[in-house]
Protein backbone atom coordinates (compact mmCIF):
# COMPACT_ATOMS: atom_id res chain seq x y z
CA UNK A 1 0.00 0.00 0.00
CA UNK A 2 1.50 3.25 -0.71
CA UNK A 3 1.04 6.28 1.46
CA UNK A 4 1.33 9.42 0.64
CA UNK A 5 4.16 12.00 1.39
CA UNK A 6 1.39 14.41 3.21
CA UNK A 7 0.32 11.47 5.25
CA UNK A 8 3.49 10.25 6.26
CA UNK A 9 4.66 13.28 7.46
CA UNK A 10 1.49 13.70 9.66
CA UNK A 11 2.51 10.13 10.83
CA UNK A 12 6.02 11.33 11.36
CA UNK A 13 4.64 14.13 13.62
CA UNK A 14 2.31 12.01 15.76
CA UNK A 15 5.84 9.78 16.39
CA UNK A 16 7.10 12.41 17.56
CA UNK A 17 4.73 13.66 20.17
CA UNK A 18 4.63 10.26 21.06
CA UNK A 19 8.21 10.07 21.73
CA UNK A 20 8.54 13.70 23.94
CA UNK A 21 5.96 12.06 26.71
CA UNK A 22 7.58 8.85 26.57
CA UNK A 23 11.25 10.12 27.02
CA UNK A 24 10.17 12.43 29.86
CA UNK A 25 10.62 16.02 28.39
CA UNK A 26 7.90 16.65 29.39
CA UNK A 27 6.83 17.23 33.41
CA UNK A 28 3.98 18.24 35.36
CA UNK A 29 5.59 17.67 39.33
CA UNK A 30 5.61 19.87 42.48
CA UNK A 31 9.19 21.26 43.34
CA UNK A 32 10.90 21.21 39.27
CA UNK A 33 13.14 24.49 38.86
CA UNK A 34 11.22 27.64 37.70
CA UNK A 35 12.50 28.50 34.28
CA UNK A 36 9.32 29.95 32.49
CA UNK A 37 7.19 31.48 34.89
CA UNK A 38 8.41 35.04 36.87
CA UNK A 39 10.58 35.62 39.98
CA UNK A 40 9.84 38.41 42.58
CA UNK A 41 11.61 41.25 41.77
CA UNK A 42 12.49 44.29 44.01
CA UNK A 43 11.01 47.80 43.48
CA UNK A 44 14.46 48.99 43.16
CA UNK A 45 15.19 47.01 40.23
CA UNK A 46 11.79 47.51 38.72
CA UNK A 47 12.50 51.35 38.69
CA UNK A 48 15.82 50.72 37.16
CA UNK A 49 14.76 48.82 34.73
CA UNK A 50 11.75 50.78 33.66
CA UNK A 51 14.28 53.64 33.14
CA UNK A 52 16.58 51.48 30.62
CA UNK A 53 13.65 49.97 28.62
CA UNK A 54 11.47 53.00 28.28
CA UNK A 55 14.82 54.22 26.06
CA UNK A 56 15.04 50.63 24.57
CA UNK A 57 11.52 50.61 23.94
CA UNK A 58 10.95 54.06 22.51
CA UNK A 59 13.50 53.31 19.95
CA UNK A 60 11.78 49.99 18.71
CA UNK A 61 8.54 51.72 18.22
CA UNK A 62 10.35 53.84 15.61
CA UNK A 63 11.95 50.96 13.96
CA UNK A 64 8.68 49.46 13.55
CA UNK A 65 7.03 52.35 12.28
CA UNK A 66 9.67 52.42 9.82
CA UNK A 67 9.80 49.23 8.93
CA UNK A 68 5.51 48.69 8.39
CA UNK A 69 4.55 52.08 7.54
CA UNK A 70 5.88 51.53 3.59
CA UNK A 71 3.96 47.94 3.54
CA UNK A 72 0.83 48.04 1.60
CA UNK A 73 -0.49 45.02 3.99
CA UNK A 74 -1.66 45.13 7.60
CA UNK A 75 0.92 44.22 10.68
CA UNK A 76 0.21 44.96 14.44
CA UNK A 77 2.55 44.18 17.17
CA UNK A 78 2.61 44.75 20.83
CA UNK A 79 6.17 44.61 22.86
CA UNK A 80 6.00 44.47 26.82
CA UNK A 81 8.83 43.87 29.28
CA UNK A 82 7.57 42.04 31.69
CA UNK A 83 9.59 43.06 34.65
CA UNK A 84 8.80 46.22 34.38
CA UNK A 85 5.57 46.21 32.63
CA UNK A 86 7.30 49.14 29.81
CA UNK A 87 5.25 48.44 26.68
CA UNK A 88 4.90 50.00 22.97
CA UNK A 89 2.59 48.99 20.17
CA UNK A 90 2.56 49.49 16.41
CA UNK A 91 -1.77 49.32 15.70
CA UNK A 92 -1.73 47.41 18.93
CA UNK A 93 -5.36 47.85 18.90
CA UNK A 94 -6.30 46.58 15.00
CA UNK A 95 -8.65 43.40 15.82
CA UNK A 96 -7.72 40.01 13.75
CA UNK A 97 -9.33 36.00 13.54
CA UNK A 98 -7.35 34.17 16.40
CA UNK A 99 -7.76 31.01 14.48
CA UNK A 100 -5.46 28.84 16.42
CA UNK A 101 -4.19 31.35 18.89
CA UNK A 102 -7.55 30.59 20.09
CA UNK A 103 -5.98 26.85 21.39
CA UNK A 104 -4.46 28.73 24.32
CA UNK A 105 -7.27 29.62 27.07
CA UNK A 106 -8.78 26.47 25.76
CA UNK A 107 -5.35 24.45 26.79
CA UNK A 108 -5.34 27.07 30.26
CA UNK A 109 -8.75 25.87 30.81
CA UNK A 110 -7.49 21.63 30.92
CA UNK A 111 -4.76 22.70 33.04
CA UNK A 112 -7.57 24.77 35.59
CA UNK A 113 -9.54 21.31 35.95
CA UNK A 114 -6.36 19.67 36.93
CA UNK A 115 -5.93 22.35 39.54
CA UNK A 116 -9.38 21.10 41.06
CA UNK A 117 -9.44 17.71 40.30
CA UNK A 118 -11.93 17.36 37.84
CA UNK A 119 -9.25 15.81 35.40
CA UNK A 120 -5.73 14.93 35.72
CA UNK A 121 -2.62 14.33 32.65
CA UNK A 122 -3.32 10.79 32.98
CA UNK A 123 -7.34 11.13 32.15
CA UNK A 124 -8.29 8.86 28.93
CA UNK A 125 -11.13 10.98 26.30
CA UNK A 126 -12.48 9.10 23.57
CA UNK A 127 -11.90 10.34 20.17
CA UNK A 128 -15.16 10.57 18.46
CA UNK A 129 -15.63 11.39 14.71
CA UNK A 130 -17.12 14.43 15.56
CA UNK A 131 -13.42 15.61 16.48
CA UNK A 132 -11.72 14.70 13.70
CA UNK A 133 -10.16 17.36 11.83
CA UNK A 134 -7.23 16.66 9.32
CA UNK A 135 -6.56 20.55 8.40
CA UNK A 136 -3.72 20.74 11.32
CA UNK A 137 -1.93 17.74 12.28
CA UNK A 138 -1.50 14.54 12.55
CA UNK A 139 -4.20 12.94 15.01
CA UNK A 140 -7.28 13.64 12.71
CA UNK A 141 -5.06 11.03 10.30
CA UNK A 142 -5.51 8.69 13.27
CA UNK A 143 -9.41 7.98 12.97
CA UNK A 144 -11.67 7.81 15.92
CA UNK A 145 -13.11 5.40 18.05
CA UNK A 146 -9.28 5.14 20.05
CA UNK A 147 -8.39 6.25 23.56
CA UNK A 148 -5.86 9.49 24.22
CA UNK A 149 -4.77 10.85 27.56
CA UNK A 150 -4.80 14.82 28.58
CA UNK A 151 -1.16 15.33 28.37
CA UNK A 152 -1.04 13.33 24.78
CA UNK A 153 -3.89 16.09 23.64
CA UNK A 154 -1.82 19.36 25.34
CA UNK A 155 1.25 18.12 23.93
CA UNK A 156 -0.80 18.00 20.31
CA UNK A 157 -2.17 20.91 20.82
CA UNK A 158 0.85 23.06 22.00
CA UNK A 159 3.53 21.18 19.75
CA UNK A 160 1.49 20.75 16.36
CA UNK A 161 -1.04 23.01 17.02
CA UNK A 162 -3.33 19.98 16.32
CA UNK A 163 -7.15 20.95 15.39
CA UNK A 164 -8.50 17.03 16.40
CA UNK A 165 -6.84 17.66 19.81
CA UNK A 166 -8.45 21.02 20.28
CA UNK A 167 -12.18 19.59 19.12
CA UNK A 168 -11.14 16.76 21.78
CA UNK A 169 -10.60 19.16 24.76
CA UNK A 170 -13.44 21.34 23.76
CA UNK A 171 -15.62 18.62 24.86
CA UNK A 172 -14.58 18.17 27.92
CA UNK A 173 -14.29 22.18 28.90
CA UNK A 174 -17.19 24.30 29.11
CA UNK A 175 -17.21 27.79 26.91
CA UNK A 176 -17.70 29.26 30.18
CA UNK A 177 -14.86 28.34 31.45
CA UNK A 178 -12.97 29.45 28.73
CA UNK A 179 -14.39 32.70 29.40
CA UNK A 180 -13.21 32.64 32.68
CA UNK A 181 -10.07 32.19 31.64
CA UNK A 182 -10.11 35.44 29.15
CA UNK A 183 -11.80 37.12 32.16
CA UNK A 184 -9.19 35.74 34.80
CA UNK A 185 -6.20 37.41 32.80
CA UNK A 186 -8.06 40.72 32.38
CA UNK A 187 -8.93 40.69 28.95
CA UNK A 188 -12.16 43.23 28.90
CA UNK A 189 -15.69 42.67 28.58
CA UNK A 190 -15.87 44.40 25.65
CA UNK A 191 -13.20 42.42 23.79
CA UNK A 192 -15.15 39.13 24.45
CA UNK A 193 -18.29 40.82 22.78
CA UNK A 194 -16.26 40.30 19.27
CA UNK A 195 -14.62 37.02 17.49
CA UNK A 196 -11.40 39.24 16.58
CA UNK A 197 -8.70 39.60 18.97
CA UNK A 198 -6.00 42.29 19.47
CA UNK A 199 -2.20 41.99 20.13
CA UNK A 200 -2.56 43.83 22.90
CA UNK A 201 -5.56 41.58 24.76
CA UNK A 202 -4.08 38.28 23.14
CA UNK A 203 -0.95 39.05 25.14
CA UNK A 204 -2.13 39.15 28.38
CA UNK A 205 -3.18 35.40 28.33
CA UNK A 206 0.94 35.28 28.01
CA UNK A 207 1.59 37.61 30.83
CA UNK A 208 -1.14 35.81 33.09
CA UNK A 209 1.37 32.50 32.40
CA UNK A 210 4.28 34.34 33.47
CA UNK A 211 2.96 36.07 36.17
CA UNK A 212 1.04 32.58 37.27
CA UNK A 213 -2.21 34.91 37.92
CA UNK A 214 -4.79 32.71 37.03
CA UNK A 215 -3.38 29.05 36.70
CA UNK A 216 -1.22 28.11 39.82
CA UNK A 217 2.47 28.33 39.25
CA UNK A 218 3.00 24.65 38.50
CA UNK A 219 0.50 24.81 35.97
CA UNK A 220 2.16 27.95 34.33
CA UNK A 221 5.35 26.45 33.91
CA UNK A 222 3.94 23.31 32.87
CA UNK A 223 2.21 25.36 29.81
CA UNK A 224 4.88 27.80 29.12
CA UNK A 225 7.16 24.60 28.93
CA UNK A 226 5.14 22.62 26.49
CA UNK A 227 4.44 25.88 23.97
CA UNK A 228 8.60 26.00 24.09
CA UNK A 229 8.40 23.13 22.27
CA UNK A 230 6.67 24.02 19.32
CA UNK A 231 7.86 22.99 15.96
CA UNK A 232 7.27 25.88 14.57
CA UNK A 233 9.95 27.69 14.37
CA UNK A 234 10.13 30.29 11.16
CA UNK A 235 7.97 33.24 13.11
CA UNK A 236 9.35 35.32 16.24
CA UNK A 237 11.66 31.97 16.69
CA UNK A 238 13.48 32.83 13.43
CA UNK A 239 14.43 36.38 14.65
CA UNK A 240 16.48 35.52 17.94
CA UNK A 241 19.45 33.45 18.07
CA UNK A 242 18.80 29.61 18.60
CA UNK A 243 19.68 29.53 22.16
CA UNK A 244 16.72 31.49 23.24
CA UNK A 245 13.85 29.63 24.52
CA UNK A 246 10.39 31.44 22.94
CA UNK A 247 7.25 29.96 24.40
CA UNK A 248 4.62 30.93 22.20
CA UNK A 249 1.95 30.14 19.89
CA UNK A 250 0.83 30.68 15.69
CA UNK A 251 -1.94 30.96 13.93
CA UNK A 252 -2.52 30.56 10.03
CA UNK A 253 -6.23 31.78 8.88
CA UNK A 254 -5.38 31.21 5.45
CA UNK A 255 -8.97 32.15 4.11
CA UNK A 256 -8.06 35.16 5.65
CA UNK A 257 -4.64 35.73 4.83
CA UNK A 258 -3.95 36.89 8.26
CA UNK A 259 -0.68 34.86 10.04
CA UNK A 260 -0.12 35.63 13.58
CA UNK A 261 2.33 34.63 16.09
CA UNK A 262 2.43 35.47 19.78
CA UNK A 263 4.70 34.61 23.44
CA UNK A 264 7.42 35.02 25.19
CA UNK A 265 10.89 35.71 24.36
CA UNK A 266 13.26 34.80 27.01
CA UNK A 267 16.37 36.41 27.36
CA UNK A 268 18.06 37.63 30.48
CA UNK A 269 14.80 39.99 31.01
CA UNK A 270 11.88 38.45 29.47
CA UNK A 271 9.71 40.04 27.31
CA UNK A 272 6.25 39.65 25.46
CA UNK A 273 6.14 39.90 21.32
CA UNK A 274 2.72 39.18 19.49
CA UNK A 275 2.61 40.24 15.83
CA UNK A 276 -0.76 39.68 14.19
CA UNK A 277 -0.69 40.28 9.77
CA UNK A 278 -3.64 40.42 7.53
CA UNK A 279 -2.61 40.21 3.69
CA UNK A 280 0.20 38.48 3.29
CA UNK A 281 0.76 34.67 1.93
CA UNK A 282 2.00 32.57 4.45
CA UNK A 283 5.72 32.72 3.19
CA UNK A 284 5.99 36.37 3.44
CA UNK A 285 4.16 36.63 6.74
CA UNK A 286 7.24 34.43 8.22
CA UNK A 287 8.96 36.53 7.08
CA UNK A 288 7.79 40.07 8.11
CA UNK A 289 7.23 37.98 11.72
CA UNK A 290 11.02 36.79 11.67
CA UNK A 291 11.92 40.28 10.62
CA UNK A 292 9.93 42.14 12.96
CA UNK A 293 11.38 39.81 16.27
CA UNK A 294 14.83 40.15 14.87
CA UNK A 295 14.13 43.92 15.26
CA UNK A 296 12.43 43.68 18.94
CA UNK A 297 15.57 41.28 20.10
CA UNK A 298 17.91 43.87 18.94
CA UNK A 299 16.89 46.50 20.84
CA UNK A 300 16.06 44.76 23.95
CA UNK A 301 19.36 43.11 24.41
CA UNK A 302 21.61 46.25 23.62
Amino acid sequence: MRVSKKRLLQMLLLVLVLSLILNGILFYQAGHDSVFTGMVVKLGDIAEKRAVYEERFAAIETALEEYGDPLSEQISVYVEHLESGVWIGYHENEGYHAGSLSKLPIMMSIIHHIENGSLSLSTKIRVEESDIDTRFGPLGWKGSGYEINVEELLTATALLSDNTAMQVQMRIVSVGSIVAVLRGVGIEESALATPLITPKAYSKLFRGLYQSSYLEKEGSEYLLQLLSSSIFLSQIPAGVPEDIAVAHKIAIVEENKEYHDCGIVYTDDPYILCIMTKGFGQVAADSVMSNISEIVYSHVIQ
